[in-house]
């Protein structure tokens, strides 16, 4: 959030400088200084600032000199050139402290220093022009600066401070709108919700705010109904997100507050809530990738309902949309785990198997690789689950739980009758992981075939 770069008191000294700047061409300088005049009386900055430069090269002696200097830093500061004309601001200073522009240079400089992004400068400046001139009409725009800066620097009390004597002080006009805009950012950023909603409001019905102020503020309505999520103050949330929602649906911050709603929703176990919230990603947000997201979070929190055939179901529509390859892995995943847990084994095997041949690996293969293997497992299909242990093992051997992998393969592999390849897959888990859970027991399965093959120094070190 930025002021504009203020205009109305440079319209008035241009039309000053018309007034005073002799028009029977004389001497050099006094020519010299005409066309820059001239220049600056018609807004054209760049070449007002070239003429009123090569004047100073010139003729820095002479009479005009000073005032010239400070209409060098005026065309400057229009341009875009803040610290350049700041120097010059500063030097017309040090050469006349009291003279006829030092109150508006005074301003200028810490004005510059803020439209240049120093806020340190700018607001050491602007609070000392605040300080020797606290009735002058140029702190309708210094004490604005000076909320602005408080705001990026996390002083968000300074800032409303700031904002309200503005306000009171300056109660018409753009800054007005300005001010409200940034009293309702200090507002919303010390939790005071509702007071910060109505000087959106007040900015919104304003017949002169601009097209980013009036975004702006729709912003800051949704973060007011984001922060009430936060605190788990759901039905005024909600109240307060629907209206936004009704009018302003396409706010590009609308879809990604609604979201972030119904996470906290899912978190704190309101399902209603976040099924409701993630439903209008899903069907009203309009932009592919929060319905993907919409679709995901709803299956999700009806699966946390109790409903497994309809997060499945839910799952499937996400899937009809052929999102790209991760999003369709980690969705085919999902729904073969809904329905494992809902005992739907052999569909869940075929979502599994959909999940792995989406296409190139994905972040999710070795979730899904051991999902389904521990599926085939459980229904003891021991030649596909080692099968599956073996694939996880080799593509992804540096992956974190290649101890719990060893270890569930070589009990597949016992089950199937491979006792040798199970014992070796233990040796291979003992020497690799023997501080583990999976590693010491390992070694206690070992040992007992030590013993059993009557080995007994074997078993007693393995033991």
């Amino acid at each position: 959030m930025s002021l504009r770069i203020v205009r109305f008191s440079i319209v008035m000294l241009g039309l000053w400088l018309v007034i005073v700047v002799p028009w029977a061409w004389g001497d050099e300088a006094a020519d010299q200084y005409a066309v820059a005049a001239g220049h600056y009386a018609r807004g054209q900055w760049e070449l007002a600032a070239t003429e009123f430069g090569e004047f100073l090269r010139r003729f820095d002696a002479d009479p005009r000199a000073n005032q010239g200097r400070f209409f060098l830093a005026e065309a400057l500061l229009q341009q875009g050139r803040p610290m350049e004309a700041r120097k010059e601001f500063e030097e017309y200073l040090r050469r006349l402290p009291d003279g006829p522009h030092a109150k508006t240079a005074r301003f200028r400089v810490g004005e510059a220093a803020y439209l240049a992004g120093r806020r340190k400068e700018a607001r050491k400046d602007l609070e000392a022009f605040l300080a020797a001139y606290p009735d002058d009409l140029l702190n309708a725009y210094a004490l604005p600066y000076l909320g602005d800066i408080a705001l990026a620097e996390g002083n968000a009390g300074a800032a409303a401070e700031y904002y309200r004597r503005a306000i009171e002080r300056f109660p018409s006009g753009p800054h007005a709108v300005r001010c409200r805009l940034g009293l309702g950012w200090a507002l919303e950023r010390l939790g005071e919700w509702d007071d910060a909603d109505k000087q959106f409001d007040q900015v919104l019905a304003s017949t002169s705010a601009d097209r980013a102020w009036l975004d702006d503020a729709v912003l800051g309505k949704i973060q007011t109904a984001l922060g009430l999520a936060r605190l788990g103050q759901w039905d005024r949330a909600k109240s307060r997100i629907e209206p936004i929602l009704a009018k302003h649906a396409g706010h590009p911050a609308a879809a990604p507050a609604v979201e972030q709603m119904a996470e906290a929703a899912y978190a704190a176990k309101n399902w209603p809530r976040a099924a409701e919230w993630f439903t209008w990603l899903a069907e009203s947000s309009g932009q592919a990738v929060y319905v993907n997201r919409g679709l995901s979070g709803l299956a999700w929190t009806q699966f946390r309902q109790d409903h497994p055939a309809d997060a499945a179901a839910t799952f499937q529509r996400l899937l009809d949309r052929k999102p790209d390859p991760a999003v369709a892995a980690r969705t085919a995943w999902a729904r073969g785990y809904v329905l494992e847990q809902a005992g739907q084994h052999d569909a869940a095997l075929a979502s599994y198997r959909l999940a792995l041949n989406a296409g190139e690996a994905t972040p999710t293969t070795p979730m899904v690789l051991l999902a389904a293997a521990r599926l085939h497992n459980k229904l003891k299909n021991y030649d596909e689950a080692a099968a599956l242990y073996l694939r996880l093992a080799t593509e992804y051997p540096k992956s974190a739980g290649l101890d719990a992998v060893l270890y569930e393969w070589s009990w597949a592999l016992s089950d199937a009758g491979q006792a040798k390849e199970a014992a070796d897959l233990l040796e291979q888990l003992h020497k690799e992981f023997p501080k583990t859970r999976y590693g010491t027991d390992a070694a206690y399965r070992l040992a007992e075939q030590a013993a059993a093959d009557g080995d007994r120094e074997a078993a007693r070190r393995l033991v």
